[in-house]
């Protein structure tokens, strides 16, 4: 029994863990597996891939704003190939009904380790598989929907994620020279504009819960035979979340592994002692969700119950002790001003983050504040107008949403050059000309690039490959 996952280049900008994880469930058990990037290699050689491997399942991990383009290689396929399409990943888990699209098989909610195991074992055997937890199964026109199983309790008990195969069909992964990796899973917070809320009612059973210190480290020193790492970049969503999990940890990974780390972080769980821990064990950088610089968009309309004054002392303990900041910021949201965007970028500056990233707010349908948004008429939600990625600029129909777009377009700049921000701001905020406000915003751009030339300094936007 052959399996192969088809894997869009934005789920592929780094290791997908849980499409990885997955494939090890399968490995496990006997079973054969392989990816293919599907955009990056295009229609043609992605027929001819498929013509030789002779998958006879195809699975997809899809998120929504890719899952367009999933629907569209699956029905090219159809139409050469026999085979069972499979669909997990958030699209699928947040949005079932995807599975009425023509071509889809099957469609998995929730955590896919089992019930892909369950999938492939049944239909390797020509069982019936339209009863498996967690899956939707189309039948002769039929949908079966079927409830979700508990929550994996024991992390511990899962493989290690498929590094060997997805480094040897993917070597642009290797790039970075950074290990991914995740401690536990799940989150306990309520942000507005995070699926978490939905997620965590799912599927019954205790939703956030950690790996073993030990299983996480040995998971580290297995991953050296595969990848050539200088630092180890944690994904889970709150890294300091469970003192004594992290006080463990503190004390093992500087003995067994001593590499530098990165992880996420929140203003109000960073005391003096957390912060201690992650710089004695090797932290060099957090990325701490700012979110947005105007108080009431942050907790009244987003939900993230941080205050700016706790982010701000947040940014003096890191400061003090050497661990650098990443800014994770989220531009163009409900009520969103040429003004409340600035105070973002000042913030971000007041609190000396080393770098930022930059995500406009997408509407998703099903979280409060994509409802929101549709329900104050700021945006049409659909699936399918979504754009893949958040990066790109505003999606709702904001008051001055193209200055608020520009604005947040120049925080890397901003950011690295702070004169700048302070003579731009006065001007952006006391003269409402659209116009003028346009050739400023459009002047900073062009000069971007050759400043940085001049004084040798990069682009703000560092990342992960500031490891590199």
């Amino acid at each position: 029994m052959k399996v192969l996952f088809l894997l869009d280049e934005i789920t592929l900008g780094q290791e997908p863990l849980g499409v990885t994880t997955i494939a090890s469930v399968l490995k496990r058990n006997g079973y054969e597996v392989d990816y293919w990037r599907f955009e990056n290699e295009g229609e043609e050689a992605t027929r001819e891939f498929v013509q030789t491997y002779q998958p006879q399942i195809i699975a997809h991990h899809v998120t929504t704003g890719t899952h367009t383009s999933h629907l569209h290689i699956n029905k090219e396929l159809k139409k050469s190939f026999s085979f069972l399409s499979y669909f997990g990943g958030p699209h699928a888990t947040y949005f079932p009904e995807f599975i009425r699209h023509d071509g889809v098989d099957v469609i998995c909610q929730g955590e896919g380790e089992y019930p892909t195991l369950e999938l492939v074992q049944a239909y390797s055997k020509g069982q019936d598989y339209s009863r498996i937890q967690n899956l939707w199964v189309k039948r002769e026109g039929d949908i079966i929907r079927n409830s979700c199983r508990p929550f994996i309790e024991n992390l511990d008990e899962l493989p290690f994620p498929d590094r060997e195969g997805i480094l040897k069909r993917c070597p642009h992964l290797k790039q970075a020279k950074l290990l991914y990796i995740i401690a536990g899973r799940g989150c306990p917070y309520h942000c507005n504009f995070c699926f978490n809320h939905v997620l965590k009612t799912l599927q019954p059973g205790k939703y956030v819960r950690w790996r073993s210190v030990d299983n996480v480290l040995k998971e580290i020193k297995w991953s050296r035979q595969f990848l050539d790492f200088g630092a180890v970049a944690f994904q889970d969503d709150t890294f300091i979340l469970n003192k004594e999990w992290l006080y463990e940890f503190a004390e093992k990974y500087p003995r067994e592994i001593g590499l530098p780390y990165l992880c996420h972080v929140r203003a109000d769980l960073s005391t003096p002692e957390i912060v201690n821990a992650l710089k004695e064990s090797g932290c060099r950088r957090a990325a701490i969700g700012i979110e947005s610089g105007n108080n009431k968009i942050r907790n009244s309309i987003m939900h993230k119950e941080v205050t700016t004054e706790q982010l701000q002392k947040a940014g003096r303990l890191y400061h003090e002790a050497g661990i650098e900041l990443l800014g994770q910021n989220l531009f163009a949201a409900p009520e969103e001003t040429v003004e409340t965007a600035l105070q973002t970028i000042g913030l971000n500056i007041d609190m000396k983050v080393h770098c930022t990233v930059i995500h406009f707010f997408q509407p998703y349908p099903k979280t409060v504040l994509g409802e929101m948004a549709n329900d104050l008429g700021l945006y049409d939600v659909s699936l399918d107008n979504l754009p893949p990625s958040n990066h790109w600029g505003p999606t709702l129909k904001l008051q001055d949403s193209e200055i608020i777009g520009r604005i947040g377009h120049l925080i890397y700049l901003f950011l690295d050059y702070p004169f700048l921000f302070r003579i731009t701001k006065p001007l952006l905020l006391h003269v409402k000309n659209r116009s003028f406000r346009l050739f400023i915003l459009k002047v900073l751009k062009k000069i971007e690039t050759p400043l940085r030339k001049i004084t040798g300094n990069s682009i703000g936007s560092r990342w992960h490959p500031y490891y590199m």
